[in-house]
């Protein structure tokens, strides 16, 4: 269908006026932009692809509403909407939810208005949400000038179909922006209920830190630094952490910690409930962001990862949101101090517990003592990994040394039907055991991975720096493809030659299979445990604390395929 609306008043590039008899063009005036209501913090996720193979032309509201929006914004131009389902190929405008906006990058007009409607529909808006009129009007994908723009894989791509839409502007939409379920259409919803976060002034920059010959290691009883959901943990008011947001969390003085002195802190980050996917990073007070994650989380999931994050600016340490608005849970599991601590011996991980194998779940609410046969005498804490495997309902799981009581905090966050990992530091007692609680019914695994005592490695750590990307290839790495052990180097961290274990923030991304990732030190036999369980079409990062052979380690994929990113957070030496 062609749609060209007309208007009484006359359109023209330039205004021509009458001065002292002469005509004189007036000055050239920037293409407009759309009135946009008014918003709040909450905005749509970037629309996912859905498949153009339906048949149906008739415009949809929204693609009417898209159509309205440009044509009273710039004035007449020809729309293109429907198109027979008996033409070639798939096509939104075979289901009236894809629209040609005819402008011609020829003409100097036309493609100036272009340019800044995609501007306008690129640009963040005032909460830092990026590509904001994009998503809230749940456009799909932008083909222009011999380029694609993809909400679900967001940046300019070149495009080689048939037409180069040099000629005109096509947007396709989601169903939801098809149909006006968009935030655009209706903001009321993005007006949250609860307020966001105020972001802190910025910090000064700390002072070089000098961690000597590498730091030891002082395990804590587990404290709650940060809990956005209660007034008073952390936060004056209850609020949730918004895009972009940032919080600074004081981690000295507090939860056993010492005021000063301390090098480091060891914290289980938890993301709570965010309405859009996104991730949380933590990194010191007063540093910039170096644009590395700490944990991905889910919309409308709860997902924890330990991470360990050198002490900034005050004692305080930077806790930053990606994207939309989450609750955020922090704590304290232990500290590394500049002088004194116990030190971090490697081993070969091995499994401790697997209650599928001993056919015994842990019962809702029930607590089990685990002995850690592995772990020699003298070691005060151990280095796990912590699963829950397809539990029927959601709950937490909780460690904590043998013969103590359960902290009150939680170690890892079960999801029905999932298989859900974190890293844990915990305490042991003269026995060497832990206890494990369940707040609902699951089977378990624990993998020990190393453990402090009175003798061995020190810990060094550095600034969040990528040190492989298996997407673009670098550092070396390669797509993870089942069954087959890759080695991976870690170059591009500049690790010294005396480091023994690398400690670094792992994420699996494009991955299509429930399955696993084991990372060791290369050229050792592969353990029969795992560090990261992946879930379809999810982004999942776990904490690595893996040994080093040649500066490298090997990484294996159970099975089918995924991609695998690392960021190394410091070392052992």
């Amino acid at each position: 269908m062609i749609r060209l609306r007309t208007v009484t008043a006359t359109t023209a590039a330039l205004a021509l006026l009458v001065t002292g008899g002469v005509l004189v063009a007036a000055p050239a005036q920037a293409a407009p932009v759309p009135v946009s209501p008014a918003f709040g913090s909450i905005i749509d996720d970037y629309a996912d692809y859905e498949p153009e193979d339906d048949c149906d032309p008739t415009a949809k509201p929204g693609t009417l509403a898209l159509e309205d929006l440009l044509l009273d914004t710039y004035g007449p131009a020809t729309v293109y909407i429907e198109r027979s389902c008996v033409s070639g190929g798939s096509s939104g405008h075979h289901a009236g939810r894809a629209l040609d906006w005819m402008h011609d990058v020829g003409d100097p007009e036309e493609y100036e208005e272009a340019e800044a409607f995609l501007g306008w529909l690129f640009a963040a808006d005032q909460y830092g949400n990026r590509d904001a009129m994009m998503r809230r009007l749940g456009l799909m994908y932008i083909i222009w000038n011999r380029q694609i723009y993809a909400s679900y894989d967001p940046g300019w791509e070149p495009y080689y179909g048939s037409s180069p839409h040099t000629d005109h502007v096509h947007f396709s939409l989601s169903w939801d922006g098809a149909y006006e379920r968009t935030t655009y259409w209706n903001p009321q919803d993005s007006f949250p209920a609860v307020a966001s976060c105020p972001t802190p002034p910025t910090l000064p920059a700390p002072p070089p830190a000098n961690y000597g010959a590498g730091l030891g290691y002082v395990v804590t009883t587990p404290t709650r630094l940060l809990d956005t959901r209660l007034a008073g943990q952390g936060v004056a008011e209850r609020c949730k952490l918004r895009a972009h947001g940032r919080l600074d969390i004081p981690v000295t003085g507090r939860g056993g910690v010492p005021g000063s002195g301390v090098g480091a802190v060891v914290l289980n980050l938890t993301g709570i409930s965010p309405d859009i996917g996104t991730y949380l990073a933590a990194y010191p007070a007063g540093k910039a962001f170096t644009g590395t994650a700490s944990v991905n989380i889910f919309p409308g999931e709860i997902t924890s990862a330990l991470v360990v994050v050198p002490v900034g600016t005050n004692g305080t340490v930077s806790l930053l949101n990606g994207s939309g608005r989450a609750d955020v849970v922090v704590d304290l599991v232990g500290y590394h101090p500049l002088s004194g601590g116990a030190l971090y011996n490697v081993q070969a991980p091995q499994r401790a517990l697997d209650t599928r194998v001993t056919a015994n779940p842990l019962a809702t609410r029930e607590t089990r003592n685990l002995a850690l046969p592995s772990v020699p005498a003298g070691a005060t804490s151990v280095v796990l990994n912590l699963s829950s495997v397809s539990p029927a309902t959601g709950g937490y799981l909780s460690v904590s040394a043998g013969g103590s009581s359960a902290s009150g905090t939680s170690s890892v966050n079960m999801i029905a039907g999932r298989v859900v990992t974190n890293r844990v530091y915990v305490s042991v007692d003269q026995a060497r055991s832990i206890n494990l609680y369940a707040s609902a019914a699951g089977h378990v695994i624990v993998d020990v991975v190393g453990w402090f005592g009175p003798s061995g490695r020190r810990y060094v750590p550095v600034t969040p720096v990528r040190a492989f990307d298996s997407r673009t290839g670098f550092g070396g790495a390669d797509q993870l493809v089942g069954g087959r052990a890759q080695q991976i180097g870690l170059q591009e961290a500049r690790l010294p030659g005396d480091a023994v274990a690398v400690v670094m923030t792992t994420t699996t991304t494009e991955v299509y299979d429930a399955t696993h990732v084991t990372v060791w030190a290369h050229g050792q036999p592969r353990p029969a445990t795992s560090d990261i369980n992946t879930y379809p079409e999810h982004n999942t990062a776990n904490l690595v604390i893996a040994g080093l052979s040649e500066g490298s380690v090997d990484v294996r994929l159970g099975h089918g395929e995924s991609e695998l990113v690392g960021d190394v957070l410091g070392y052992f030496r």
